[in-house]
């Protein structure tokens, strides 16, 4: 597709010794040979249903996006409903995407294309985690589109959306990318937001970039009056197409959860969840550490908070993921060591098969804490101790304390491993931040097939981009050498083939 361009009459001026500069905005020229082109495989998504009412109706986001709301109830009742969406077709025999609340609940589905022909459409399967459906129509040769990489989406890039707003079929709106990777309290939050116009009935409808690829599914809108203020989000096309082709061969979605959740440990979390005493010679003299490896002293987990600084002892052993906190929206480094809930492989029989450890399971049931503040009025890093920790003894286990009370070669390990998690946490959020900034990190899923014979989809991790990285320039690589972090993107990649072993 050839792209035209012009200059906006919109132009931003400095004045600076006397100077006026000028900053001209650039755009697409116009959108109508793309919005043609694609039009005819985007539809019009009409269902009706009857669901049951237990009490009052209180508005959800399927609500938010049917037309018209329903009227609150206050006694338990049926309540037939109709709802009105958008969706697209992916294949010429007629398979279409839309989203899971359009159709959810629905009887009878029925897609209208842009000629005006409507055929009864068959819900095929659908995801409530991800809110995607797939459906299927009696048709063939269709025109369809293609999923495009919803990665290379940069925010500022142009965006067109088309859908079925208020039953107003094929409207054409377009906007920019306006932020990547957007929390909105679900499991698999990464989404697109966009300016473009979003109302209730685009639900389900393709968001384009301009080579006419789906880079997004248009799903929801941020709103106090219920229609679009420019705050709309689309689901990552490289998430719709892994959920779609999986609801497409099987039916259903496969997911491992790791049953943990990567988090940083402030000091106000370590108040909140454990017993924890900042360590002295006096109250812990007689204190001992249990240091042998056992599900009942909490190893059976299936990843652990890594850093950089400890990457290349990891290498050998486990894959190095990149997770996001869903409360917070960071990005952290883990080691895996399993694919389900309380499951560690490298924990046989209560013993530690790997010929590594982990700093953040080697310094069990140490903790860093904030002491008082030294002369200059910076807060001291303490040694503290989770005395709930079920391998606190004082008839087994390590000497934490000297019989004089100096500190045990023991506790002079676990020191300088504290020292290199509060130093790992630093650099981790450097090498993060450079990572972010060149848009290297990019969301995997992982088919694994375990000895017994069962499969799992790992999910919700990211890796980098080894594309991206072979497109960096001469400059930023040598950054990256200068500052050590170019030998531990290569490891972290590496890594990933102990999913092989």
């Amino acid at each position: 597709m050839i792209k035209r361009y012009f200059i906006f009459p919109l132009s931003l001026f400095l004045y600076l010794n006397g100077m006026i500069i000028s900053f001209a905005f650039t755009g697409p020229d116009t959108f109508s040979d793309l919005a043609e082109s694609v039009s005819p495989s985007v539809v019009n998504i009409s269902t009706t249903g009857v669901i049951e009412q237990t009490g009052p109706e209180v508005p959800s986001i399927e609500d938010f996006f049917n037309f018209p709301f329903n009227m609150p109830r206050s006694e338990p009742s049926e309540r037939e409903f109709s709802s009105l969406g958008s969706g697209f077709v992916i294949s010429e025999d007629g398979f279409i995407v839309t989203n899971n609340h359009v159709v959810e609940n629905a009887s009878d589905i029925q897609v209208t294309f842009t000629d005006g022909t409507k055929i009864e459409a068959e819900l095929i399967a659908a995801d409530a985690e991800t809110d995607l459906a797939l459906l299927k129509v009696d048709a063939n040769n269709l025109n369809y589109l293609e999923f495009g990489d919803s990665d290379t989406a940069k925010v500022g890039n142009w965006v067109m959306a088309i859908g079925n707003p208020f039953g107003l079929g094929g409207t054409v709106t377009a906007g920019i990318v306006s932020a990547r990777g957007r929390m909105l309290g679900g499991r698999y939050d990464d989404f697109i937001q966009t300016d473009a116009s979003i109302n209730r009935g685009n639900s389900g409808g393709p968001l384009f970039d301009l080579d006419g690829k789906v880079i997004g599914v248009n799903s929801m809108i941020i709103s106090p009056s219920g229609g679009s203020i420019g705050i709309g989000f689309a689901i990552p096309s490289n998430l719709a197409k892994n959920i779609i082709d999986q609801l497409k061969d099987t039916g259903e979605i496969e997911r491992a959860w790791l049953g943990v959740r990567i988090q940083e440990v402030t000091e106000e979390i370590v108040l909140k969840m454990a017993k924890h005493e900042l360590l002295n010679n006096v109250t812990h003299k007689d204190l001992r550490i249990i240091t042998r490896r056992s599900a009942d002293f909490g190893d059976d987990i299936a990843s652990v908070l890594t850093f950089p600084s400890e990457f290349r002892n990891i290498l050998g052993e486990f894959p190095i993921c990149i997770c996001k906190d869903p409360d917070t929206g960071k990005f952290h480094f883990a080691a895996l060591m399993g694919f389900e809930d309380k499951e560690n492989l490298f924990l046989v029989n209560d013993h530690w098969e790997a010929s590594y450890l982990p700093l953040m399971l080697e310094r069990q049931p140490f903790l860093i804490g904030q002491g008082q503040s030294d002369s200059s009025g910076n807060e001291q890093v303490m040694v503290h101790i989770d005395m709930d920790s079920p391998r606190i003894s004082e008839t087994e286990g390590e000497l934490v304390f000297l019989e004089k009370g100096g500190n045990s070669p023991f506790l002079q390990r676990i020191s300088s491993v504290l020292q290199a998690i509060y130093d790992g946490r630093k650099q981790s959020e450097y090498f993060i931040e450079q990572l972010l900034n060149y848009e290297l990190i990019e969301s995997f899923s992982l088919d694994v097939e375990l000895d017994n014979g069962s499969s799992n989809q790992l999910q919700g991790f990211y890796t980098l981009s080894e594309e991206k990285l072979e497109k960096l320039s001469t400059d930023v690589l040598e950054e990256f050498m200068k500052s050590g972090m170019l030998q531990g993107v290569y490891m972290l990649i590496a890594s990933l083939s102990n999913f092989r072993k």
